[in-house]
């Protein structure tokens, strides 16, 4: 397969929003907006919009909801998108550390999670720059298809009540049930698999931006590399005119939601728990009846009748294809990455630095997917390792409740408790991404991206106490005067820095 993207490279990145939980001396819940002003009250002025761009390229700021949210610098490689997106996380947690110094009664919980305890949906969104004449080539049904497939390995999972009972349910995919579409320009009162809104973030000529909205916020690195890498090597597919027409799934939101369903009742047998009444509660499309009564349910299709008694706790759901056929969704996937050309010794995809590498993961997840007994390698994906956390529990608390399961959901994505600290230290959860490379992620942009050159611009008048307007594309000199344009995601340098350097040390103008 040729090598495609922009000149061999792609330009991504990811958006993820936090949930933060504060807690005053007297044990008093803090309402969200003023939670967020404690947490960032000695770090930006959020006041001004151009505090919220760091000069480690990313952007950390309070998004709609006043919850937290950062967004990483452009990255060409996976492993340096995962690297920007951990150093989100020590920025947050250094945040807290501040909070609980000035109030050190308080208890402050920081989620990097997909739903808080009243069922608000926080998300992950991946952004990925296209070509825009290819645009049109890459937005099908191809792509929502394989979407909804890689949530088998790149979920989440989360605990779920089960309406008018203490019973609980899992899912593989927190976010599943919060999705409305397969494609819409809305991401509020809309939650497509992919928001379609044209906004480029570059030169609109010349580029488009594929915003992906329908992953899970992952903990473990494993599912994060799975996750990114999977779409890019589905994207250079599609640029190179690869065809998917006879891997495309019918119905896709339904069966994503019955997919993400497939391991419950394998996992409630297997801890002796609650079985017949999170049945009594589901719908007969597997979707809870009541449940985020804003969100249209599931229609009623063949799907409810699939068995999910093979492969890992039954999640190795049988997809059906526009054909009529059926896959299992470790064969799908599997199907999918050999289409792409991973099988080849010389493929070579953009953003991959070790496409071999990436290859034999993927594969040797999904056979593990479709092994009744897993493997070491499944049990280091997220909804995996959380499923056998409860598992645990279970054993030492036999009638494990409701509030129980949740609270190892919560402390599985709570940074501030660490759970996921030790998973990785014991090896539970593997570290990809060197400890250096997250540190250097603190403070250093990409070197290969614009986000280079914005960075340098930033530090550089922020050391001649100017006050700048930045956003994505453009860095200015508040109050008028020099500005430089950032069209080109790809471009480190740029013939209007030598002015804007120049004009930090000019007196500003401001009018009368």
């Amino acid at each position: 397969m040729p090598t495609t993207g922009v000149n061999g490279r792609r330009i991504f990145g990811l958006e993820t929003e936090y949930g933060l939980i504060v807690r005053d001396e007297q044990g008093k819940l803090l309402s969200a907006p003023r939670a967020a002003r404690e947490l960032f009250a000695h770090g930006p002025d959020f006041s001004q919009q151009s505090a919220t761009f760091l000069t480690n390229g990313g952007r950390l700021y309070v998004d709609v909801g006043a919850h937290p949210e950062y967004a990483t610098a452009e990255c060409d490689t996976v492993e340096e998108l995962l690297a920007q997106d951990l150093a989100g996380d020590q920025l947050l947690l250094g945040l807290v550390s501040e909070l609980k110094q000035r109030q050190p009664q308080w208890q402050v919980s920081l989620l990097r999670n997909n739903l808080d305890a009243a069922g608000n949906s926080f998300g992950c969104h991946e952004n990925y720059l296209l070509r825009r004449f290819q645009a049109g080539r890459i937005l099908t049904t191809a792509l929502t298809s394989f979407l909804v497939a890689r949530t088998a390995l790149t979920g989440a999972g989360a605990v779920l009540p089960v309406p008018e009972s203490q019973d609980w349910r899992f899912v593989i995919s927190a976010r599943a049930e919060q999705l409305t579409g397969e494609y819409s320009s809305g991401t509020t009162q809309e939650r497509p698999i992919v928001n379609t809104r044209d906004q480029a973030l570059a030169d609109p000529g010349e580029y488009q931006r594929l915003h992906v909205i329908a992953g899970d916020t992952n903990i473990s690195q494993l599912s994060g590399y799975l996750k990114i890498g999977g779409v890019l090597m589905v994207l250079s597919a599609l640029e190179a005119g690869i065809s998917f027409n006879d891997l495309l799934l019918t119905e896709p939101l339904t069966q994503l939601r019955a997919l993400s369903m497939s391991a419950n009742q394998s996992l409630q047998e297997r801890i002796g728990h609650g079985v017949a009444a999170a049945s009594k509660s589901l719908d007969s499309s597997g979707a809870e009846s009541g449940v985020n009564p804003s969100f249209p349910q599931s229609p009623q299709t063949a799907f409810e009748s699939k068995p999910a008694s093979h492969g890992f706790l039954g999640a190795d759901f049988l997809l059906t294809l526009t054909s009529g056929k059926e896959l299992k969704a470790s064969e799908y996937l599997i199907a999918i990455a050999e289409r792409c050309g991973a099988r080849k010794t010389d493929w070579q995809v953009p953003g991959l630095s070790d496409p071999q590498k990436f290859a034999q993961l993927w594969f040797s997840a999904c056979e593990q997917l479709a092994d009744p007994n897993g493997g070491e390698l499944l049990s280091q994906l997220d909804w995996v390792a959380k499923a056998k956390l409860l598992i645990g529990s279970a054993k030492r608390h036999p009638s494990l409740t409701r509030i129980e399961a949740q609270r190892v959901d919560f402390l599985y994505h709570e940074l501030t408790a660490s759970l996921a600290a030790k998973l990785h230290a014991k090896g539970i959860l593997p570290l990809l991404i060197p400890a250096g490379n997250i540190r250097r992620s603190l403070v250093e942009a990409p070197t290969e991206t614009r986000a280079k050159l914005r960075s340098e611009l930033i530090a550089a008048a922020r050391q001649a106490g100017r006050e700048l307007s930045v956003d994505w594309f453009r860095v200015a000199l508040t109050g008028g005067g020099a500005a430089v344009d950032l069209p080109d995601p790809f471009a480190t340098n740029s013939e209007q820095v030598p002015r804007f350097l120049a004009a930090l040390n000019e007196e500003p103008w401001f009018p009368l």
